[in-house]
C-alpha cells in the first residue's frame, strides 16, 4: 500500500529531523493571555509535566494583552528576527476590552509576523466573539470555550499544536 509507505516514510523523516534539529531547542514556549489568575494557574498545572519530542513546554503567562505583546517583543523574541519563538499561543477574547485577545491574535500574525505559531482562542464569552467568524478573520488555529477544554483536550491542543508548529518552522528554515 503507497499510501502507508509514504505516511512511515514521512513519519521516518520527521524522526530524524527532530533527532537533528531539536538540539536548536531546550523546551517549546507556549504563551497563554487570560485576564483570569486562575485560569493562568490551572492551566500551568494541566501542561506542567507534557514534553514533546521529549522536551519540556515553558509556559509563558500574560494577564493582558499589553503584556503578551511586552513578551513576544522581549524573551520571546527570536534574536535577530520579530518573528516570535512561540509554538502555541492560548488567547482569551474578553480582558482589557471585548476584542483584546484578537486585537493580540492580529498582533501576531501581522506585526510581528507569526504566522507558524499556533493560536487557540479560549473564551468563556462565545457570543462576543463567534467561532466561524473569528476562524475566517484571524487566522486561528482552534476555537475552545473554557468550559470545553478539559485537561486531556488541553493536552492533546498542545502537543499537536507545538508538533504542528515545529514542522512548520523547520519548513521555514530550509
Amino acid at each position: 500500500n503507497r499510501t502507508v509507505r509514504v505516511e512511515i516514510k514521512n513519519s521516518f523523516i520527521i524522526e530524524k529531523i527532530i533527532l537533528e534539529e531539536v538540539m536548536f531547542f531546550n523546551e517549546w514556549n507556549i504563551l497563554v493571555v487570560d485576564d483570569e489568575p486562575d485560569v493562568l494557574a490551572v492551566t500551568k498545572l494541566a501542561l506542567r509535566d507534557v514534553k514533546v519530542y521529549g522536551l519540556p513546554l515553558k509556559i509563558h503567562t500574560a494577564g493582558s494583552k499589553v503584556e503578551a505583546i511586552e513578551l513576544l517583543n522581549g524573551p520571546l523574541t527570536l534574536q535577530g528576527s520579530t518573528e516570535p519563538i512561540v509554538a502555541v499561543a492560548l488567547v482569551d477574547v474578553v480582558m482589557e476590552n471585548d476584542q483584546a485577545g484578537l486585537e493580540l491574535c492580529e498582533y501576531i500574525r501581522n506585526d510581528v509576523s507569526g504566522h507558524s505559531v499556533q493560536l487557540f482562542i479560549r473564551t468563556g464569552q462565545p457570543g462576543i466573539a463567534p467561532e466561524r467568524r473569528v476562524i475566517d478573520d484571524y487566522e486561528i488555529s482552534g476555537y475552545f470555550t473554557k468550559v470545553e477544554l478539559t485537561e486531556q483536550k488541553l493536552y492533546t491542543l498542545v502537543k499537536s499544536g507545538v508538533r504542528q508548529w515545529f514542522t512548520s518552522w523547520y519548513a521555514l528554515m530550509t
